[in-house]
This record gives C-alpha cells, structure tokens and sequence, in this order.
C-alpha cells in the first residue's frame, strides 16, 4: 500500500452529494478526453494565418505522437513488464467504495495513472509551443487526475507518476521535433493537396 494512503482517505472523505456528482462526472473516461481533443482540433483549424496555422497543425501532429509513446510506456510498464506495485484504492481500502459516484470500476493497474498519462502528455506537448490553450488543458487535466483521487481509483502518487511519463515524453518528443517534422514532412504534404492541412 502506498505511503499517501492518508492523504488519499483525506480527499475522499471531502465534500457531499453535489461534489460527488461533479467528480464523478469529471474522472470518467470521456468528457475531458473530449475536451482535450476538442482543443487539438480547434488548433488544427483556429488559425487564420497559414504560417502560424501550419505551426498549430505541427503542434497537433506532435502531441499525437507524445500521446501514442506515453500510451506505449504504460502499456509496458503494465502489461510487459508486469509493474503493479500495489492495488487500486477501493481493492485494498474498505472504506473507498467508487460506485458511489463512479459509475465503473477500472480493471487496469492503478501506478502509474493512464487518465494522468494522457492528460500531462497532450497539455504539456501544446503549452511547450502555445502557452494560453496549453494552461487551459492543464487545467482540465489537473481536475481529471484530481477528480479520479475524489472517487477512490488513484492514489496521489498513481498520479504523479502519469504526470511524469506524460511531461517527460512531452519533453523528448519536443527536442527530437526538428527531425520529426522532416521527416513527417511527406505526410503533411499529402495532408495538405487534401486541403486538410498548410505545406509543411
């Protein structure tokens, strides 16, 4: 069992009725999954000058394939290498029970937390290259990670350490961007007769 099971009870004993309704909303797996998307589209599309369109389409193509390497180091970390270092919350403490604002429970190891993961890694990728939309999905994303601790599925720490695969592969895909975008070149280029993108 982690060392901040305290601080876990802590969070999940706050609030009442209405704020478990909010978080319960918030930790599912598909409103700020949406939300988060919905902003990597508006950046495809937003820009009406092509040369800072083109850098958000760059921005775009560059966060998806941070989210694609954070996704496969979970993967392996859960699945290859067989990293679960302790059980989700409402396993192990009788007290956390996330059905009662939850409307699942998740099957998948709780460290390190995928919901943190995918969050970090698109919010990071887009603040390194556009500050305003990048604090807006930090913010989303720090509400999804937290709201996931409200309803009993992570640890604090199962969140940590999403948000260190998400902002470290947001990082490393950031300093190897320059030969990325060569050699994405091409595929851009196809993007663009399609009229879906700007020329590279």
């Amino acid at each position: 069992m982690p060392p901040d099971k305290g601080l876990l009870l802590a969070i999940y004993s706050f609030g009442g009725p209405v704020l478990d309704r909010i978080m319960g909303f918030l930790a599912n797996d598909y409103f700020i999954p949406l939300v988060l998307f919905l902003f990597l589209v508006g950046l495809w599309f937003w820009e009406k000058e092509p040369v800072l369109r083109k850098e958000d389409q760059w921005t775009v193509i560059l966060s998806a394939i941070s989210l694609g390497i954070a996704q496969l180091v979970v993967l392996i970390l859960n699945s290859a290498v067989g990293f679960d270092p302790w059980p989700r919350p409402f396993e192990s403490l009788p007290q956390v029970n996330p059905e009662d604002v939850f409307f699942y429970k998740p099957w998948d190891p709780s460290f390190p937390s995928n919901a943190a993961a995918i969050g970090s890694v698109l919010a990071t990728s887009v603040w390194l290259r556009r500050r305003r939309p990048g604090y807006m999905m930090h913010a989303f994303s720090f509400l999804w990670a937290f709201s996931r601790v409200y309803v009993g599925v992570h640890y604090p720490l199962d969140i940590l350490g999403g948000w260190a695969i998400g902002v470290g592969v947001s990082y490393l895909i950031y300093f190897l961007s320059p030969f990325l975008r060569k050699g994405l070149s091409p595929v851009v280029k196809f993007l663009a007769k399609l009229k879906l993108a700007e020329n590279p």
